[in-house]
């Protein structure tokens, strides 16, 4: 019987707008408290904590600190950190830039925000490599400054570190071209968001990447582009992806990227949903 380990992703900060160009960043401590809670109650194994934020560098300074306050929540009501999903919405976290000096600043970003985590390092760091549209003719350098990037994280970094596949024409968007990175990066794997590819099915990427995925954002998505659904109310073939995660041997946690819509109950329905008719059959 194949059936991961139940996770969900939770998001640390929002954002409160002020008026129409001013706003600040919130911790969302009592959403945090009360989701962990339900989650230890209807059996989850952890959570994912989301740490980006729509803030610039002096803001990301200024409130990452709360995730050591979200780590705790997370500890306080026995569950595991199993991820840790690292800022992408911030002006210096490119791994593929041009500029090396940019391209070293993103990786001592990583440096910084992982010193926050001390003694309660999760199983896995998840990065986003870029997010911004390439053309065709500078993604081979920009594959090159990716490579650099993760060796030197992977260098530093006391935890598993995966890189995760990018949609629309992001970098890592195939997986071919996944398949170069981690040649080149022998201690870098992957977290595979089951959304993302959008000109290539899951199951084929899964399928690719094989033994170096280490976690999975799990949900569903529309025929346009990734939404975040829940599984089953999109377009995603799962029996299929579940059997491929099942073929590669996948022994990551099953973790759900949603909306945060979604109660942790929805989740586990869907969840024993999907393991039940897969094992089934």
């Amino acid at each position: 019987m194949f059936k991961p380990r139940l996770g969900m992703s939770l998001d640390c900060f929002g954002i409160k707008w002020l008026d129409d160009k001013h706003y600040k960043i919130t911790f969302r401590e009592e959403e945090l408290k009360t989701k962990t809670k339900a989650m230890k109650e209807f059996g989850f194994d952890g959570a994912e904590l989301v740490t980006l934020g729509p803030w610039n560098r002096q803001e990301e300074k200024e409130n990452y600190h709360y995730v050591r306050d979200a780590v705790k929540i997370v500890k306080d009501n026995g569950l595991t950190l199993n991820t840790i999903h690292l800022p992408f919405s911030c002006q210096l976290w490119n791994f593929t830039s041009l500029d090396e000096e940019e391209r070293k600043a993103s990786v001592e970003s990583v440096k910084w925000a992982v010193s926050h985590y001390e003694n309660n390092m999760p199983a896995c760091f998840v990065i986003h490599p870029d997010q911004r549209p390439k053309t065709e003719d500078e993604r081979p350098a920009r594959l090159e400054q990716l490579v650099k990037s993760m060796y030197e994280i992977c260098e530093f970094v006391p935890a598993n570190v995966c890189v995760e596949n990018m949609t629309n024409d992001g970098m890592l968007n195939v997986s071919s071209e996944a398949l170069k990175l981690l040649e080149a990066v022998p201690k870098l794997n992957m977290v595979i968001d089951v959304n993302h590819p959008l000109t290539e099915s899951p199951v084929h990427y899964i399928e690719q990447i094989g033994s170096r995925i280490k976690n999975v954002h799990i949900s569903d998505r529309d025929e346009v582009k990734e939404r975040h659904y829940m599984p089953g109310e999109g377009i995603l073939p799962w029996m299929e992806i579940i059997s491929a995660l099942d073929k590669v041997g996948y022994s990551g946690v099953f973790n759900f990227e949603v909306s945060s819509k979604y109660a942790p109950a929805e989740v586990k329905e869907c969840y024993e949903r999907l393991f039940s008719e897969y094992n089934r059959g």
